[in-house]
């Protein structure tokens, strides 16, 4: 029998064929990375936003449809995404997930990627679920420094009632309206306006405030490092009317410009004047003004709420236009910054630093627009006192360690999707804070020894973080004269 042979000349077609079928599983068995050089994104869906639009959400997406990225570029900017969507406050949960298409096409893409290897076709879809965005909150407040000062005489005399009405994510534009009615030991009413984006870039942003307030109790001026009040039950001892206009200006995700113009009538009865001659200036009963500032921000925060990691800058240039009375001519102008910068230190460690300062270039300030150490911005340790002054500085240091991981939970037989999953996660710190006032109208008679020197306290605490953006503090501090005190607080340090 006669054997069949392949002519001579067929031999070598036959080898390359060969060879070419197997050449690209040895390559991909020695460098999976010129087998699939990177993600073409196909499409992007969105599911479980019922109220918020979708160009909202997309302004900030990392990612857009048509994007050939990288695998690790893509798990960057997937990060990015998800941490830019929750630090909205418009959404309780954001799950992002891509699906692969199952098309390979060649590398005939131009940009940065090599140009070796394949390409695979992905869809994301985004899931959401939004947060409760109307708010009727009864207001039930005491006019104290904090918690902790009111402690100390536990009464109902300064109590604040009313009610908040906020309206967050309005039309599904993440716009924000807002009705105040407060009534009690000081009536507030108030409207205010937020629309973060004007145009069809969604850059520009505007918010509108106007207020009316009266009190029948004020602090005028301060002693031993208290302040000291002034009350009139029959009558209002100050009124304020105010109204403001802002125009902020977003470039990209995380810088944001603004503009801010505002215009206040403060009126004081005539008794409060002659208790304090610098509570407006020149002894004068009402206060007329016109303020511009302009400032810059950067957020790097993974969370606003309680960040982590990341970093935040806030400067601002204010000034103040006191002409509007007779008397009054003058100009007083500040310079306001604020750093805060958050590292993970391996494990389950965390560390924090911030400084806030206030610089006046002013030394007659009137006591209604002075700096105070002692309500929102205090040293810990200090929170029984408070101090005046016309510039400060305050550094606060924490290092965190996670005691319970971030969980989440779900709340059975509840039926209200945004209510009935939260999260929750524990930290211990130990904390170091230093602070410094400046008074250049100190008087020593009036017993203010904790104005223009150096403060400082440290100590440990436990944080409590939640949903809705609940942050519980039980602190435990010392100060420099040696006290030590047990404290409560509703927001993050730092």
């Amino acid at each position: 029998m006669s054997r069949f042979r392949f002519p001579f000349e067929f031999k070598p077609f036959l080898f390359i064929v060969a060879f070419c079928s197997v050449l690209p599983n040895i390559l991909y068995a020695g460098d999976d990375s010129l087998h699939i050089r990177g993600l073409i994104i196909d499409s992007l869906t969105f599911q479980g936003n019922k109220v918020t639009r979708g160009d909202i959400i997309l302004r900030e997406l990392a990612l857009k449809k048509g994007d050939t990225l990288s695998a690790d570029l893509f798990t960057e900017k997937t990060e990015t995404s998800k941490k830019n969507l929750l630090n909205t406050s418009l959404f309780n949960y954001v799950d992002i997930v891509s699906r692969d298409i199952g098309t390979v096409s060649p590398a005939s893409l131009s940009g940065s990627i090599s140009q070796v290897g394949l390409y695979r076709h992905i869809s994301i879809v985004i899931t959401f679920r939004e947060r409760w965005y109307t708010w009727p909150i009864p207001i039930f407040e005491l006019y104290e420094q904090n918690f902790n000062t009111w402690w100390l005489n536990p009464t109902l005399y300064r109590l604040d009632y009313g009610l908040y009405l906020n309206q967050y994510n309005f039309l599904g534009r993440k716009q924000t309206l807002s009705f105040a009615i407060r009534l009690g030991y000081v009536e507030q009413y108030g409207i205010t306006y937020t629309i973060p984006y004007i145009d069809k870039a969604k850059r520009s942003g505007l918010v509108f405030g106007v207020s009316y307030s009266r009190a029948r109790e004020i602090p005028y001026g301060s002693q031993n490092n208290e302040f000291l009040f002034y009350r009139d039950d029959a009558n209002p001892v100050r009124q304020d009317w105010g109204t403001r206009v802002t125009y902020t200006y977003r470039q990209g995700f995380y810088n944001t410009w603004f503009a801010e113009t505002r215009f206040v009538h403060a009126q004081i009865q005539d008794t409060l004047k002659s208790l304090n001659e610098n509570y407006f200036s020149n002894n004068q009963s009402s206060l007329e003004y016109v303020s511009f500032s302009a400032g810059f921000v950067r957020d790097l925060r993974d969370s606003k709420p309680y960040p982590l990691r990341g970093y935040y800058i806030n400067t601002s240039l204010t000034c103040y236009t006191l002409g509007l009375v007779p008397g009054q001519n003058a100009d007083i102008w500040s310079f306001n910054l604020m750093l805060r910068k958050y590292l993970h230190l391996g494990g389950r460690f965390y560390a924090g630093t911030s400084f806030k300062g206030r610089y006046t270039g002013n030394e007659q300030v009137p006591f209604y627009l002075q700096s105070t150490l002692g309500y929102k911005d205090y040293v810990r340790g200090y929170e029984y006192y408070v101090m005046e002054g016309q510039s400060f500085g305050l550094l606060k240091n924490v290092v965190r360690y996670e005691l319970v991981k971030p969980h989440i939970r779900k709340i059975p037989y509840l039926p209200w999707e945004k209510f009935n999953t939260f999260h929750y996660a524990f930290y211990a710190d130990l904390f170091a804070d230093l602070g410094y006032i400046q008074n250049l109208n100190n008087k020593p008679e009036m017993g203010n020894t904790l104005d223009n020197t150096m403060l400082y306290g440290y100590g440990a605490g436990i944080d409590f973080v939640t949903y809705y953006d609940f942050v519980l503090r039980a602190e435990v501090a010392l100060n420099k004269m040696g006290e030590c005190g047990f404290f409560l607080h509703l927001n993050s340090p730092l």
